[in-house]
């Protein structure tokens, strides 16, 4: 189906989703804990070579030649929360930051004293997708 097409019938066929799911998803902004950073860049030390190389793992995130929004996805996996780089710097930085995995406070105290950083958690409002349960007809509640 040719695109112009599909942007005319995203509508009707959104609608007749809707009118056949029990769930219904919005997007909606509400107060969340988010892992603030300040100070960045710190220690981080540029690249010194131009080719992206990232490592995400438990216990391990090793970057090259990256940008700081790898280093704030990576977070937010490991600490399953939001990560806001306060006036995050432009460029490519390297690094190689362990904890042993599991341990949130021992990644938390490693990025402060690996990246000389300030940090906290914060609540902030963020975008967040909420799915809500609808019941059918005939459904109770």
């Amino acid at each position: 189906m040719p695109p112009e097409q599909w942007q005319t019938l995203k509508p009707l066929v959104q609608a007749a989703m809707d009118a056949a799911s029990p769930i219904r998803v919005t997007h909606e902004e509400r107060p969340v804990n988010a892992f603030v950073i300040r100070g960045l860049p710190g220690k981080l030390k540029p690249a010194t070579h131009s080719v992206l190389r990232t490592k995400c793992e438990p216990g391990r995130i090793k970057v090259e030649a990256g940008p700081i929004s790898v280093l704030q996805s990576c977070l937010e996996n490991a600490l399953n929360q939001p990560v806001v780089v306060e006036d995050a710097p432009n460029g490519f930085f390297e690094f190689d930051l362990r904890w042993s995995p599991g341990n949130e406070d021992q990644l938390r105290t490693a990025i402060v004293q690996e990246f000389g950083v300030r940090t906290q958690v914060e609540q902030r409002r963020m975008p967040v997708i909420v799915v809500r349960r609808i019941p059918l007809p005939g459904q109770e509640k």
